[in-house]
Parts: structure tokens; C-alpha cells; sequence
């Protein structure tokens, strides 16, 4: 699996054992790469063909159960050295029972962040078979109102990726990676817009008490105008769905976040969102095309909420390296304070907790960090240096860089 998990190359037997062989047709959403000349399989499945050979690889069973928990015991040490205290895990695929490992790890008193699941839709499966399962995996607070662990969103794959051309844009790509199923060179979808809409309108409000926030993955400019197409004629009242990436965004699209009330996630860590990074998404869409990728000062201008987040493990899980990067953009900068805004009360409201985490306000509860900087007053060249000395989770200390800190403390 390649670090973006957006392809797959596996060898003769893991084709055998998918199924997949010089008959077998791309399934929706998915691309199979072929031998030149040939149609025989190469063993390079892109975007939900490998999704769906590695459902197959970790399949659930006692092996991978103990796989998926350890694998959260890892990430939950890491979150709270870098601050962080809420999450959404974006990407959770119910097939290969991801979520049981975050309702044992509540069960042990282990959570250390406060979390929301979002159940992956895949884009092969009956859509009527599928939303009815998604409903059944719906709880507000999964043991009670105490609870750390919601799953309550749901996330889908509008497009893929800019690099390997499989992102969906309006204006073919300068580059053809793709000789068959992508003819036209302008990417591809996972879900249609009338299929989007099906999903949203499904699970926006099910019940009189149920409800799912839809988290949707857009990086061309034809998929964020298609799924904002399809909020638009889905829309409800309350609603908070979450569009993320949007690395190229139409221009008459940017005030449509504010208007539909969709929260724009973008993430900045990665140095290829830098002006001095932008090499490779030139080298696909052009110069032109790109000198606005990840607009993120272009949408939060329109007064949208924009949060930041790190879409680990693809890029990295610090805060402060993305707080940093937001303000060394160029035109795309943002200001220190927006950035800070982004990653914490944007992030509480996306979330649905705004009015009990995200500031420090009489009545709310007591999540913060202690760094070992003024973050308003170091040259933002210094920012992603700060270390985390203290992680507070609802005036407990759940991490304490070693040093002069009480071992105890109540807040």
C-alpha cells in the first residue's frame, strides 16, 4: 500500500485470491492497471480496487482483532503527546471491524481522546443493503452521555488523488497516467452526485433522534461542485456536513461552503502545500491550475467555517507543523490567530462539541495543552518547534513531557 493508501500493488496470488484476472471488469470506483497491450492485471490496483483487496487481507478474525487494538493503543499514546484531546478517525472500515477496537479500548477505560467514527461507505456495494447496515452501526454516546466515543458520521469518497490523476476535474489533467477507464483524463468518481445525494438524504436524519454528519473527500474541482451540488439539494436544517482536502476549488465555488453551511477541512502539513511544493500537482494540472491549491485563505475570506486537521498518517500528526505551514503560504496564508481558531473551536464545532470543548470558557471543560512557547510571539519559522509539556483531557493529565510538572494535578 502506498502512503496515501490510494493504491495497492500485490503480487499473482493476491490477484487470484481477489478474483481479479484479464476478465475481470473495474468495479465502480475502482481501476485495475493492466499489462501493456494486454488486459491481464499487473498487480497496481488503484483507489477501490484496493480498497477492496485489502478488505480481504484483513479480513476480521481473532489475529486481526488483536492487530486493530494494539494498532489504537499506538495511536492513542501518540495523539496526546502532540496536545490533541478530540478526533474524528475518518476513515473506519466496518467490514474489517475497525470500530470494535475503539468500543473495547471505551469499554477498558482506555480512551484518552474524545472521538467520532466515520463509517466508510463503499462504492461496489448495493446502496439499499448498505445504508441499513450504516444505521444499525449509529450511536449518539456509545456507552452514555460520559462516553468519549461517538458514531454519529459517516465518510465518503468523492474522487481520488491529484498525483495519480484519479482526482475529479473539470479540465483533463497535462499528464495521462491512465490508458484505459479514465479515457476523457479527468479523473474519476467514486460516487456519483445522485448517489451522494441518495446516501445524504438517507442518513442526514433517519429518525427523530439519529442522525449522521457526512464527512466527504473532494480534491478535483468537479467532485467539491458536484457534492456541494448534492448538500444543496439535499439540505436540512442542522446539519454539519464536512467536505476535506479541496485542493482545487472553482472559483464560483468558493462562497458556496458559507451559503450551504459546509465546514471546509484542508490540511497544510505536508510541505507539497507549500509554494515551494507545488512541483508535483504542477506536473499534472499546469502552473496555472495550481497556483491555488488548498485555498484555504480563499474560503475562510468568504467567512465559511475552515478547520485544519492532519489526515494522518498521510501527513503529519502535529498541530504545530500545520499552524505553522497555514502561515507560511503566500497568498494562501492565514493569520496566526485564524490558524489557532481552525484546530481547536472550528474543530469542537464540526465535531458538535463547541459548547463544551474548543476554548477556555467559564462552564466548559477542561481540555487544553501546555507548550513551552508563546505561540503569538515566536517567529512563525519557530513554530512547529514548540513541544507539548502538558495534555489535559477534561482536567486530567493524560501526558506529561518529562520535566518540573506535578505528577497529580486537578483542574
Amino acid at each position: 500500500m502506498e502512503e496515501t493508501s490510494h493504491s495497492v500493488w500485490v503480487n499473482t496470488r493476491a490477484l487470484s485470491l481477489a478474483g481479479i484476472n484479464g476478465q475481470t471488469v473495474d468495479r465502480e470506483g475502482g481501476i485495475i492497471m493492466r499489462e501493456k497491450g494486454t488486459e491481464e492485471p499487473n498487480g497496481i490496483l488503484f483507489e477501490n480496487e484496493g480498497i477492496e483487496i485489502m478488505d480481504i487481507a484483513m479480513a476480521p478474525s481473532a489475529k486481526m482483532e488483536k492487530y486493530n487494538y494494539e494498532g489504537l493503543m499506538y495511536a492513542l499514546d501518540q495523539i496526546k503527546k502532540y496536545g490533541i484531546t478530540s478526533l474524528c478517525d475518518a476513515r473506519v472500515y466496518w467490514k474489517q471491524e475497525h470500530h470494535k477496537a475503539w468500543q473495547k479500548a471505551c469499554a477498558d477505560k482506555k480512551l484518552t481522546v474524545r472521538a467520532i467514527l466515520g463509517f466508510w461507505v463503499y462504492s461496489h456495494m448495493c446502496d439499499e443493503e448498505q445504508i441499513e447496515n450504516l444505521k444499525e452501526l449509529h450511536t449518539g454516546y456509545h456507552c452514555d452521555d460520559n462516553c468519549l466515543l461517538r458514531q454519529n458520521q459517516i465518510k465518503m469518497y468523492a474522487d481520488g488523488l491529484l498525483d495519480n490523476t484519479t482526482a475529479a476535474v473539470f479540465k483533463p489533467y497535462i499528464k495521462k497516467l491512465h490508458v484505459k477507464g479514465l479515457e476523457e483524463n479527468i479523473g474519476m468518481n467514486y460516487f456519483t452526485q445522485a448517489r451522494i445525494e441518495k446516501y445524504i438524504k438517507s442518513l442526514q436524519h433517519f429518525s427523530d433522534k439519529k442522525q449522521f454528519d457526512f464527512h466527504i473527500h473532494a480534491i478535483g474541482d468537479r467532485a467539491v461542485h458536484e457534492v456541494l451540488n448534492a448538500i444543496e439539494n439535499t439540505k436540512e436544517n442542522n446539519t454539519r456536513h464536512r467536505m476535506t482536502h479541496l485542493e482545487l476549488i472553482d472559483e464560483g465555488d468558493l462562497g458556496r461552503f458559507k451559503d450551504l453551511g459546509v465546514v471546509a477541512d484542508f490540511q497544510v502539513s505536508g510541505d507539497y502545500t507549500l509554494p515551494c511544493g507545488r512541483h508535483s500537482t504542477e506536473s499534472v494540472v499546469g502552473t496555472e491550475r495550481a497556483e491555488n491549491f488548498v485555498p484555504v485563505k480563499s474560503v475562510a475570506d468568504t467567512g465559511a467555517t475552515v478547520t485544519l486537521s492532519s489526515d494522518w498518517d498521510v501527513s503529519d500528526l502535529n498541530p504545530f507543523i500545520g499552524i505553522q505551514h497555514a502561515v507560511e503560504r503566500g497568498h494562501q496564508s492565514v493569520a496566526i490567530k485564524q490558524a489557532i481558531e481552525m484546530y481547536t473551536i472550528n474543530g469542537a464545532y464540526a465535531m458538535r462539541q463547541e459548547n463544551i470543548v474548543g476554548s477556555l470558557e467559564n462552564g466548559k471543560e477542561a481540555d487544553f495543552v501546555v507548550i513551552d512557547s508563546d505561540v503569538m510571539k515566536i517567529p512563525s519559522s519557530k513554530i512547529s518547534k514548540i513541544k507539548i509539556k502538558m495534555t489535559v483531557l477534561r482536567g486530567d493529565i493524560i501526558y506529561r513531557h518529562k520535566g518540573k510538572y506535578p505528577k497529580s494535578a486537578s483542574f
